[in-house]
Formats: structure tokens, C-alpha cells, sequence
């Protein structure tokens, strides 16, 4: 009985193979319902050690490759115009700025500490501008190779949050940005109401973001000679986690800091930000010992 027992605990840590069991036995006309579809895994907490932010300076540092001006080379290559006629392109650079949009784009998951689907999944309606606040309502992920958009898994997922004045401005600035934009479109325009977009209008996809944020950082990276200065490569999730950081690091009580990044529970909170309260309990332990260092006798 123990040993039918410890395999039993065995198969139980196997959930992807019992389930594969599954699906063969439904192919094979043996069962007609898969269990493991009903069964819902904990959701696994990043370890703290483990997370990637940026510091204040680095924080400071990629807010104002923002707004510079780069070069990009594009080598000489074959096109083929409307009419089907090839022709030839000359090697060439650009000189241009971040778009307005992934501007707006990383500063909310900085300021926010939006997930990259909820901000995908902005509608320009989820913006208050009279009361520099955001609603987040949806969230977009990709189900089978497709970007799709749907309410969160979790109740406070949903929720309102206040925004910075200037970058509800920028916002506003990047609205009738793309107002113009579309009006040049004009039948060509195929999106909705998307705060974020391709160039016909549809809702940006989900990789984008992600690329061109690695492009901003590799790019700066190649002109720092010392490597303790360069922009470490973190994921685009790690904006997220720079913003509850440097809440943290700023004495934001910790139900704010949970309520803003829309974790169903502070130990939440907790339990993955727990390298930024310990540096804040050093910080406490230095304050105690300045304040009353004096009054103890030696």
C-alpha cells in the first residue's frame, strides 16, 4: 500500500504526462474526458533573486533614450513597387526618435506597472483625462499563435489606477497623433479603438513592444564602452517589476504598491518584491542607528 502510494505522488508531480495519457486514451475511443483539462496548477511565484529590474540611474537612463535621436543603416537591397516592377535601393540611414506610441507605451509600464497585455489591450475609452486615471478592464495574450483580448483571470486585475499629469499629456498629445495618422489612412484604416496599433490600424501585436525595447537597449549598449555601465538586457516584464521596486524603495505602503499592480493579495506583493523590503529594512536598521546611536554610552 506505501509503495502504491508514493507512486501515486509520483504521477501526481507528472500532470503534463497524465494528461498526455489522457488525450491518447480520448484518441483512442477508451475515455471520452480528459480530468487534467479541469485541473488549474498554482501559479508559480518568481524567485527574488531571480527577478531583472532596472536601478533609479538605469531607470533614468532608458527614460531618456526616449527622446533622442538615432541613426539606423539599412544596406542596399532589391524591392518591387506596386506595379510589380523590381528596382534597386541604395544602402542608406535614417536619422529618427523613439514613435510616441512605445514612448507612451514604456513610461505607463514604468509609472503603472502595467503588465505588457494590459496595455496592449488599452482603448483609448479606458482613459480619463479629466481625472488623470486609467481603467483596466482586459488584458491580451496569445491563445494558438493569435493575439486575443479578454476579461483577467483574477477580480483585481480590474481596476483603476492614477496616472502621472504629463503622461496623461502625452497621451492626449499621442491621440491626435494618431487621429491624423488615421485620417491620411483613410479606407486603409482596418483598426477600432485601440490605444496601440500596427500601421493599418489593428491592435499592436503582443512581440512588438518586446522588440523594440530590446532594440533601445542593445542599441545604447553598443556605444558604452565599460560594461558596468551598459543597460542590463532585462524583459520587457521587468519594467513591471521596476515600477513596484522603486515604489517600494520610495515607502509606498505595501497594499498601495499591490493594489496598483492589480495582485489579488499583498503576500503576493510580498513574496516577489521581497528583495526591495529587505533593502528597506537595512534602510530602517541605518535610520535607528543615526537617530539613536548618540544617546547609548559607549
Amino acid at each position: 500500500m506505501l509503495k502504491f502510494l508514493y507512486i501515486l505522488f509520483y504521477l501526481a508531480q507528472q500532470v503534463n504526462l497524465i494528461s498526455s495519457i489522457f488525450s491518447m486514451a480520448i484518441k483512442w475511443n477508451i475515455v471520452t474526458d480528459n480530468p487534467c483539462d479541469r485541473v488549474v496548477p498554482p501559479k508559480q511565484i518568481p524567485a527574488c533573486d531571480k527577478i531583472k529590474y532596472f536601478t533609479v540611474e538605469q531607470t533614468e537612463i532608458f527614460i531618456g533614450l526616449l527622446d533622442q535621436r538615432y541613426t539606423s543603416t539599412y544596406r542596399s537591397h532589391d524591392r518591387i513597387d506596386d506595379t510589380g516592377i523590381a528596382y534597386h535601393v541604395d544602402e542608406y540611414t535614417e536619422t529618427r526618435t523613439v514613435p510616441t506610441q512605445f514612448k507612451l507605451f514604456y513610461l505607463l509600464a514604468i509609472y503603472c506597472g502595467m503588465r505588457r497585455g494590459e496595455i496592449l489591450a488599452l482603448e483609448w475609452s479606458d482613459l480619463d483625462f479629466s481625472n488623470n486615471s486609467i481603467s483596466i478592464t482586459k488584458s491580451t495574450t496569445i491563445a494558438n499563435g493569435k493575439p486575443i483580448t479578454k476579461t483577467p483571470k483574477t477580480k483585481a486585475s480590474i481596476r483603476k489606477i492614477s496616472v502621472p499629469a504629463f503622461l496623461m499629456e502625452l497621451a492626449r498629445n499621442y491621440r491626435r497623433e494618431q487621429l491624423q495618422y488615421r485620417l491620411s489612412l483613410g479606407s486603409e484604416w482596418v483598426g477600432e479603438n485601440y490605444v496601440f496599433i500596427q500601421a493599418n490600424g489593428k491592435q499592436m501585436h503582443p512581440d512588438t513592444p518586446y522588440n523594440k525595447f530590446k532594440s533601445i537597449i542593445r542599441c545604447y549598449n553598443a556605444h558604452i564602452i565599460k560594461e558596468e555601465e551598459k543597460l542590463p538586457e532585462i524583459s520587457l516584464h521587468g519594467l513591471r517589476h521596476t515600477s513596484a521596486t522603486l515604489m517600494i524603495s520610495q515607502n509606498v505602503d505595501i497594499r498601495t504598491v499591490s493594489n496598483r499592480l492589480g495582485h489579488a493579495q499583498t503576500s503576493t506583493t510580498l513574496d516577489i518584491y521581497s528583495h526591495a523590503l529587505q533593502k528597506m529594512d537595512e534602510q530602517a536598521s541605518s535610520a535607528l542607528d543615526t537617530l539613536l546611536n548618540h544617546k547609548i554610552s559607549s
